[in-house]
């Protein structure tokens, strides 16, 4: 049971459900009660787990890793995705990349590029916690109009910055 609304808490993934998302062990489940038993500073989501499950895994030469995890996510009609309370639970394919950014060169002047064929649409500050805040936004591939979500972290690690994506819908 949640102890704020009553509402019955989700039940941690299970060796053969989590299969490719953290190894087939419950450590990154124990670590979200923890942190939940410990009063920390935000809500940590399943969406939070799994982002830090798959952080962890992420290697400084690494630029695309793919996994097919079956989670607890909300569900997202509009822009207020972490508001929502509704959980269920799906296998879905997250993308745990390297953001595509301009080179150093002062002419470009340190702005963020979107990649070639995409086009943004950035939501509102999706968490604050004591990672820093992320932000969630909406990415479309207007050749293929993929649509991927994105959670991004701030400040991001010392390597460059690391986005989470999750393709929401596909049409070809």
């Amino acid at each position: 049971m949640d102890e704020n609304d009553g509402t019955p808490s989700p039940p941690p993934p299970t060796s053969s459900e989590s299969e490719n998302g953290n190894g087939g062990d419950n450590d990154g489940w124990s670590q979200l009660v923890s942190n939940n038993r410990r009063g920390m500073i935000f809500d940590a989501t399943p969406e939070l787990l799994i982002m830090e499950i798959l952080r962890r895994r992420v290697q400084g030469s690494l630029h695309r890793v793919s996994f097919s995890v079956l989670c607890y996510f909300r569900e997202c009609h509009s822009q207020n995705f972490f508001e929502l309370p509704e959980y269920y639970r799906r296998r879905a394919n997250l993308y745990f990349c390297r953001r595509i950014r301009v080179a150093t060169a002062p002419a470009a002047g340190g702005e963020e590029v979107t990649p070639a064929g995409w086009r943004i649409t950035e939501g509102p500050t999706a968490f604050d916690n004591n990672y820093g805040h992320g932000r969630y936004a909406t990415y479309q591939r207007i050749s293929s109009r993929v649509i991927v979500s994105e959670y991004r972290f701030f400040p991001q690690p010392p390597n460059g910055e690391i986005a989470l994506y999750r393709i929401l819908a596909r049409e070809f």
